[in-house]
């Protein structure tokens, strides 16, 4: 059975994607999510070498671009 592909990015969506990725930053952030898959915001932004809020920052537009996803997750 063939997996069916999602339709192509529209122009304004590919300059989103490409806008996120103008980061040396934000390229290392996703680098490092494509070795080690799913991530704490807190571990990623200790191998990464940056403070957690300026790492939430990175994410954020990454998200808007659609290359990455986000879960709250809370402790008992």
């Amino acid at each position: 059975m063939k997996e069916s592909l999602p339709p192509p990015a529209s122009g304004d969506q590919l300059l989103a994607i490409l806008a996120a990725l103008a980061s040396p930053h934000r390229l290392r952030i996703v680098a490092a999510l494509t070795v080690g898959g799913r991530n704490y915001v807190s571990r990623l932004a200790r191998e990464i070498g940056i403070s957690r809020p300026l790492l939430h920052l990175h994410l954020q537009k990454l998200e808007e671009a659609g290359l990455v996803s986000s879960q709250l997750e809370l402790s008992a």
